[in-house]
Parts: structure tokens; sequence; C-alpha cells
């Protein structure tokens, strides 16, 4: 063989006739030396579909298996969201299952704490374990004693939590999952505009998604790292976006892999987020890059607010014998009028519920004015000198981001069609709720709400199917079963009736309806910090820090019993601090979990 380098076309002519004699003296050989009965001797392989219960998500799922036993796990290609993509949690489910760790029968301790020594117990004798301890807890402490944690990486948290403390009476509930991921925007979401959050992960971010939005152009990602959360739909679906040119604002002190893929970076110093909210407002209004349109006939900000109650004037406060055009003559809806500064008029004037071509007024977004002697501002106003401190200098000092950078960044965002999309650093830092305060009325300011493409988009039924705005400020089953809660958007009349409709549907079963709703309101009231922070019944979960406390001191209640289905993330550090100081069940509801102490 010579030295001489052989060229591409002649190595690629010397393979093909290679592989062209071994093809036709060897093929023969090797078809007749296969082992049909080994081939038919192989574990039949069968695919079942199913879905991960690895978080609330649910995503659609392929599961193989060969006698028995799970081989292989693939995302589901005709799943509507996720088409096809799983996250590696969901991946990881099989080791989960066959994992030499799994726990598969209830344990009881025999030796001393922290020896790790345990025996099998059966079902029966744990269940029985379990109630005498809760029962003994119970009649000594009161319901107070019972701790109930719920966890969020599944699908049966809230039910367990429901049924546990409906059964026991137990007020002391959280939820290390709940707590951490949903709640701070979903209480925000409901106050704001009556719906959801608007975090990028969740679903009411598809509609960013759909190929056939070629309006789109920008999304901010602020707190989102879906490549990490969410991965199954969220990342596939950024992926895709950025594959359509639309644009990426990423917002985060990481540099994570969608802010090595964005457009433009923020590299935002940690907790600066409320001061970088502020500076995104005050450059909005001051350079007039908000949508006066929609913040004129969609939203409070040309509402006059009292100074005193700090509440939007109403028409009849201010003229008792205004006849409001927008009342509903079958008292059903709850439309006010309420007040503004018309420009057409150049005065303070009644602003009745209108479509905005119909409306008698043009209102002014940012202004104060007089009314019976007392100077009031728009609610844009007020806004406005909360944050016109803010400019992009100091923004830049207390973020640490270049100015010029935090501008262009302002821009793209005010001048395309886009919207924020927030992640679960809103829910798990101080800022919580008020963070997402921030961005929605950000969205808001610039008119970027149920339009194609942007994230605030509502999906409440009872919204989008009846003649006036309306939303459930209960969940819906409590009002409907006990009569408890109010309906925003319904006169105080509409909502007494259907409070009276639920007692009267027990009445008819031979049942004191209004004992009933009053067992119910005072087991609300009863929850946890209720009693002492009020509204706090209305929250679905009680807050972790009191619980900790109560851990750990013993006030205002000794707990004595803790009932845990799963309890992840940094809370749970803080917990077993006040356990050690406490003898505890902890009895988690799955099966392969259950632990005596």
């Amino acid at each position: 063989m010579t030295n001489e380098a052989i060229t591409r076309r002649g190595f690629m002519k010397a393979a093909a006739a290679a592989t062209a004699a071994l093809g036709a003296a060897a093929a023969p050989v090797l078809l007749d030396e296969t082992d049909q009965a080994f081939a038919d001797s192989a574990p039949k392989r069968e695919m079942h579909k199913t879905a991960c219960h690895g978080c609330t998500n649910c995503c659609p799922v392929c599961v193989y298996t060969e006698d028995g036993v799970v081989v292989k796990i693939e995302g589901d290609y005709d799943g509507t969201l996720t088409q096809g993509c799983l996250c590696t949690k969901a991946l990881n489910q099989q080791h989960l299952v066959y994992s030499p760790r799994h726990v598969l029968h209830p344990m009881r301790r025999v030796g001393s704490r922290g020896g790790n020594d345990w025996e099998i117990v059966s079902w029966d004798e744990a269940y029985d374990i379990v109630g005498e301890q809760m029962a003994l807890a119970t009649r000594k402490y009161g319901p107070y004693s019972i701790m109930v944690g719920a966890g969020g990486g599944g699908t049966y948290g809230n039910v367990f939590q429901r049924v546990t403390q409906d059964a026991i009476g137990a007020p002391v509930c959280i939820s290390g999952g709940g707590c951490q991921c949903y709640l701070p925007a979903d209480c925000a979401g409901q106050w704001m505009r009556g719906g959801s959050n608007n975090r990028h992960e969740g679903n009411n971010a598809r509609e960013m998604w759909n190929a056939w939005q070629p309006a789109m152009e920008c999304v901010v990602l602020w707190g989102a790292q879906t490549s990490a959360s969410g991965a199954a739909y969220a990342a596939r679906a950024n992926a895709e976006m950025r594959e359509r040119g639309i644009k990426t604002i990423v917002i985060d002190p990481y540099y994570t892999e969608e802010a090595a893929k964005a457009d433009i970076w923020l590299p935002i110093r940690p907790m600066g987020d409320i001061a970088m909210l502020l500076g995104w407002f005050n450059y909005i209004i001051a350079n007039k890059l908000y949508d006066e349109q929609f913040c004129k006939y969609w939203t409070n900000y040309p509402f006059l607010v009292d100074p005193d109650t700090r509440l939007p004037l109403k028409a009849e406060e201010v003229w008792p014998d205004y006849v409001n055009p927008s009342a509903d003559p079958n008292d059903v809806y709850d439309t006010p009028a309420y007040v503004c500064f018309d420009a057409r008029t150049n005065s303070v004037q009644p602003f009745p519920y209108t479509a905005p071509e119909d409306s008698p007024v043009d209102p002014v977004v940012f202004c104060e004015a007089e009314v019976n002697g007392r100077l009031c501002k728009s609610a844009g106003q007020i806004q406005w000198e909360a944050c016109e401190d803010f400019t992009l200098e100091k923004t830049a000092e207390l973020t640490w981001v270049d100015a010029d950078t935090i501008e262009r960044a302002i821009k793209l965002y005010a001048t395309t069609l886009s919207g924020i999309g927030t992640g679960q650093f809103a829910d798990m830092s101080e800022l919580s709720s008020n963070f997402i305060f921030g961005t929605m009325a950000l969205d808001m300011l610039c008119g970027k709400v149920n339009k194609p493409g942007v994230v605030l988009t509502e999906q409440k039924p009872e919204s989008r199917h009846t003649a006036r705005p309306t939303h459930f400020w209960c969940n819906r089953p409590y009002q409907e079963t006990f009569g408890i809660g109010w309906t925003v958007g319904l006169t105080e009349g509409e909502n007494l009736r259907r409070s009276q409709a639920a007692v009267e549907r027990w009445n008819a079963k031979g049942v004191d309806g209004k004992a009933k709703q009053q067992a119910f309101v005072d087991y609300q009231l009863a929850r946890l910090g209720s009693l002492e922070h009020k509204a706090v019944h209305q929250w679905q979960l009680n807050a972790l820090a009191p619980v900790r406390e109560a851990l750990l001191t013993g006030e205002p209640y000794k707990i004595s019993v803790r009932w845990e289905q799963v309890l992840r993330h940094e809370q749970r550090r803080a917990v077993e601090r006040g356990l050690r100081q406490h003898r505890l069940l902890r009895a988690p509801a799955a099966p392969h979990d259950f632990h005596y102490h």
C-alpha cells in the first residue's frame, strides 16, 4: 500500500465495491443461519397509553412493558400540547418504580429514632395505629393538633387534603408544592382580572405557541426557565417560537438556556424584580408607550379614587340622584357607574359600563380632579406617582443591569405584539404576589390582553358565556354546595338568591341547610390564622410560616400528629427542625411511603 492519500471519490468507490461483494457472498448464509425459534421466543413488547403523575400536568405517555415489566417510557406523540415531549422527571418514573429504596410496605420503628430500624406491619395494623394516634391527639389537643401536608408533585394532593380536612376537621394544612408553584400567582390573577395566573409554563400560554399565530412578535420570559420547568411543552414551544422568528427577552440572574438564546438578556440582581418593574412602568408611561384606548375602557386606570377609602368613587356617591343607564333591570349583573375626568366636557362625569364606542365620556387616564371639594386622583395617576422616581439610571443602579439594555428591552416589549410570561420564581420568592401584580399590570397597561399570541387570555367559562363579566370569588363547588362565596359581577341580590338556593337544596334532603352552611363557615374560619388575619379562610392552603412557628414553639397550639403525603422543596428543612421537638405520626398517603415514628 502506498503512502499516497486516497481521494474521497476513490474511497467511496472502494467501499461500494466491497459492500456489494459482501452482500453477494454472505447474505444467503446469514439468512440460512437465522434462528427463527429464538426470535419467536423473545418477550413480547406491549405499549400502554397513560399519563405521567409526576406533577399536576399529567402529560400523556406511552409505557412499554415486557412480561409485565416496564422497559421504556416515552412521550405520546398524540398529545395535543406535549406532542411527544417529556421532561426528565417523567422519564425517570421507571427508576422510581424499580428503585431498591422503594418502600413497598407500611413500616413501624422498632429502634431508636435515627437508628433506621423498622419492621413491616400489615395495612390493617398501620391504619389502626394511625387512627388511634390521630384520635388521641384530637381528643387531647383538638383538631389543630393534626397537621396535614399535601404535596404538589402529583395529581391527588388536593383530594387527599380535602378528604382529610373534612373528615378530621384539621384546619392546620400546608402544601409544600402548592404554596411554591401556583398559589401566589393564582390568587394575584384572580384579584387582577378574575382569572388564573399568567405563568408561561402554564396552559394559559398556549395562545403563544400556535403556529397559526403569525402576528406574535416577542415573548418576555421573566423568571421563567422553561428548559427546567414545563420542559415537556413550554421548552418545545419556545424552540418553535424562535424558529418562527419570535424574539425573546429573558430577565433572570442566571445564564439559563433561555438566556443563552435570548435576543435580550437582563441579568437582573436577585430580588431586584420589583425595582425593574417600576422602572418599566415609569418609562412606558412617561414616553406614552402604553395603549391609551385599552387603558381608558378596559382597565380601572381612569377611575377617580376616594383619597380616604382608597376605593374608586361610584357615581351615586357623587350624585345621589344619578340613575345608572348600565344597571341590569333584572338585578342579576352588577355593572356600577364610576367617576372619571371627561376630556370632552373638561369636567368630572359619571363613567357607566358601556362598550367603548357607546361611551358617553372620553376618560382621562392620568389626571387629578376636584370632586365635591376634595382632590382626587385617577388610579393611573396614583400608579405613575408611585413609580416616577424609577428612572432608567436608578433602575440600572438597583438591578445591576445596564440602562441601555433595559431601555432596549422595554421598547421591544412595548412596541410589539408580546406578553410577559412568568415562571415559578414568582411563587418561590418573598416578592410573590406583588411580582405577579406588576407583570399583569404591565400587560394591561400596554393592552396585551385577549389578543392573539399574548399570555393574558381569559379562560373562565363564566366570563366567556355570560352577557357581562363575572368570576367566582370562591371555589365553585363550595358556592354551589354550601352557598358560600361571592360571584364578582353579580348583584348582591343575585348572590343572596344563589346562596339561598344552596340552603334550600339541603332542606329538600331533610338536612338543615342553614346549619350546614354555618358549620362550613365555622370550619373555614377556624383554619390556621383566619381569626387573626381576616380573609385567610378564602385561601386554599395555609401559609407555611405560621405552621412552622407552631411546630417550633407550640404556640398558639401544640401539634402532635403530622400526616404527610409529600413535602418537598426548601421549606421542608424549616419544618423538620420543629418536628424533632415533638412525637409525630408521619403517614404519607402513598402506599410505598408509610412510616410510623
